[in-house]
């Protein structure tokens, strides 16, 4: 680990839970009473995108005021 400042790249496998980590922070500032957006995610690629999405589209299944919309506009091929 870097402890003088410097950067530092860690990797974790898949199904560790870094979308839920990501997620978890700005699901709690939302405020399903109100019908005003208040979030944006944007992802670089049409696979987060879609991963980030469907972690975030679990939540509401135990809330159904949380409203979740996925739009993409990568290029088909």
């Amino acid at each position: 680990m870097s402890k003088s400042g410097g950067r530092l790249f860690v990797e974790a496998p898949t199904g560790t839970g870094k979308s839920l980590a990501f997620i978890l922070p700005l699901l709690e500032k939302i405020d399903t009473q109100s019908n005003k957006l208040q979030a944006i995610i944007a992802a670089p690629t049409r696979e987060l995108a879609k991963q980030l999405y469907m972690t975030v589209n679990e939540y509401t299944n135990y809330d159904s005021n949380l409203k979740v919309k996925l739009i993409s506009n990568f290029n088909k091929k």
